[in-house]
């Protein structure tokens, strides 16, 4: 209502479900530092780009049909987006909230605006007040159901 666009059920549950799912990122991000998930991405990808781009696009040309100037230009485009800086800018409620509404397209420059999204993610967040404890038990479902023959067509 502030912003002054009518959303369907389904966008407004997808919408919900995203900011829980952004959430998690932020709860999972303590695990993924303690492993330096981030710096080994960053490095991978450029080593990727300046030593094995042929092979990485002889691979993707295999798996997705894709030419190796369209790989090429999405690995430029990683190299710029992909950094540090850029993931830890990302990687913080101010982050989360600013890909929230970029994501879908709800922009406006009221304080209020702002401070109500804040608070929905501020809620996803005591949500999950034992972030070890939801961290855990969410890896537990994910390796219960992983042995399902229906979860394993799905990779």
């Amino acid at each position: 209502k502030i912003i002054k666009k009518e959303i369907s059920y389904s966008q407004a549950v997808y919408q919900s479900h995203l900011i829980i799912e952004m959430i998690y990122d932020l709860v999972i991000l303590k695990h993924i530092n303690s492993f330096k998930t981030i710096d080994l991405l960053v490095e991978a990808i450029n080593f990727t780009e300046k030593n094995k781009m042929n092979e990485f696009s002889a691979t993707m040309n295999w798996l997705y049909d894709l030419e190796g100037n369209e790989i090429t230009e999405v690995m430029k485009s990683a190299l710029c987006f992909i950094t540090k800086e850029s993931m830890e800018g990302l990687m913080n409620i101010e982050g989360r909230i600013n890909l929230y509404k970029d994501k879908f397209g709800l922009q406006s420059n009221e304080r209020l605006f702002y401070d109500v999204l804040k608070n929905l993610f501020q809620q996803a967040i005591d949500l999950i007040d034992d972030d070890e404890l939801f961290f855990l038990e969410t890896m537990q479902v994910i390796k219960n159901y992983s042995s399902l023959p229906a979860f394993k067509q799905l990779f």
